[in-house]
């Protein structure tokens, strides 16, 4: 059995308690990848509760970074950026031609061949 067919045996395997139990003992510790994760989510359904604490669980494993300071910073400088494109700033290449700046344009390109990828799915 392949990891998916394991999980969806445990999970079938378990009886209502044992559900809520599962889902409220979880910690970042276990590090369930998307798929479990939806799984999850669709299993708890009608309980608003479990949805809700699945949802933490997803918000601490997936949006971490958006609570460091890098992250935080990189979001003050687009939002800074966005504001000059409503007044078309220019600059100036190394060739010395005017261009209009598009901060999502420039924002692409640095990032451009970065992969991010979910550590739950090695």
């Amino acid at each position: 059995m392949d990891k998916r067919q394991n999980f969806n045996a445990k999970l079938g395997a378990m009886n209502d308690d044992e559900f809520t139990n599962y889902v409220n003992d979880l910690s970042i510790d276990d590090q369930l990848s998307d798929y479990e994760l939806n799984i999850l989510l669709s299993k708890a359904n009608n309980d608003e509760r479990l949805r809700d604490k699945l949802k933490q669980y997803e918000h601490q494993t997936r949006k971490s970074y958006e609570v460091l300071p890098e992250w935080r910073n990189v979001i003050k400088l687009i939002s800074f950026a966005k504001m000059w494109t409503r007044n078309n700033v220019f600059y100036y290449d190394s060739e010395g031609n005017g261009n209009i700046f598009y901060p999502q344009t420039i924002i692409s390109q640095e990032l451009n061949g970065y992969n991010v990828s979910d550590p739950s799915q090695w």
